[in-house]
């Protein structure tokens, strides 16, 4: 059988853990893993009943590190042929594992791309962060490109990966603040070479107040700025310049955090030889783009502790 490992990492949202790990279906075909990043006592023991009922593995991140640090201790405890992440407060759609079962037997793909849905966790109502990575999805059946889906699908999640590539490439999730998927997910996207895509919605994300990434302040800022910069570095190193990420949304908006904070963004790019220009035909789609990046109805500002 080939075996999917699901990695989890968690904290401080049991109620929703619970909402994901009950969209999953819990027979021997799945491999459940839930990574604790320090919660509090009792959300702590609230997630221990639950994988114990569910006969859930748990391991608690020792580095207390932030989700990418949790997933790395996911990874290594993985057996499964293949590897899915999952957020805790997301779910995967009711018809999960006859989705996923045309693709496990597969040996010709590194890595299969699935459709997602997005909701407001509120009021339940279809949401915006799910249409980004649709359409790359959708373009790629169209124009068949396929560094631009692998480039440019910058999450872990709805992704179904043999865990081999990740194993065997030695690649691991960055352990800083926020960002911490891009640079693992362009590292997978160059050592992969076979993909397919599924038009199936495997995948729901769901879009609430208090979580990374509708939480604004200086150390995520930086931690997503200093992400974007390091991948673009790389992308530029393998020759695929053309898939770096856009610095203009950190240029514009650096301000906010003080005229020396602005001074040292831009400093960083002109020291790491960046190209600010990179979609600059986004300007004229401002308000698409600070959507995604911070929807005012959702993000929630924070100062730095």
């Amino acid at each position: 059988m080939n075996k999917v490992s699901i990695i989890i990492p968690h904290k401080n949202s049991s109620k929703k853990l619970e909402r994901l790990i009950k969209s999953i279906p819990h027979n021997s075909f799945f491999e459940v893993i839930v990574i604790d990043d320090n919660s509090q006592d009792t959300e702590f023991k609230q997630v221990s009943l639950l994988c114990q009922t569910y006969n859930i593995q748990l391991y608690s991140n020792p580095k207390k590190n932030g989700a990418g640090g949790a997933r790395n201790v996911g990874l290594q405890k993985a057996t499964g042929k293949w590897v899915l992440f999952a957020d805790a407060d997301d779910f995967f759609s009711p018809n999960m594992e006859a989705i996923l079962t045309p693709y496990i037997s597969r040996e010709q793909n590194d890595i299969v791309f699935f459709q997602t849905n997005s909701y407001y966790e509120d009021n339940f109502q279809i949401a915006y962060r799910h249409l980004y990575y649709n359409n790359l999805i959708n373009s790629y059946c169209i124009n068949h490109n396929a560094d631009h889906l692998k480039f440019k699908f910058l999450v872990p999640w709805a992704k179904l990966i043999r865990r081999e590539i990740i194993s065997s490439n030695n690649i691991y999730f960055d352990e800083i603040p926020a960002g911490n998927d891009m640079y693992f997910s362009i590292e997978l996207a160059n050592k992969s070479q076979n993909i397919a895509v599924c038009n199936n919605i495997l995948y729901n994300i769901t879009v609430s107040k208090g979580s990374i990434t509708t939480t604004l302040n200086k150390t995520t800022f930086d931690s997503r700025f200093k992400a974007a910069i390091k991948c673009n570095k790389f992308l530029r190193k393998i020759k695929k310049s053309q898939y770096q990420q856009s610095l203009l949304y950190f240029i514009g908006k650096a301000h906010q955090f003080g005229l020396l904070y602005n001074i040292q963004v831009i400093l960083m790019i002109i020291k790491t030889r960046s190209n600010p220009f990179i979609g600059f035909s986004k300007i004229f789609k401002t308000k698409e783009v600070l959507q995604d990046r911070e929807n005012s109805s959702y993000v929630i500002k924070k100062k730095d502790l």
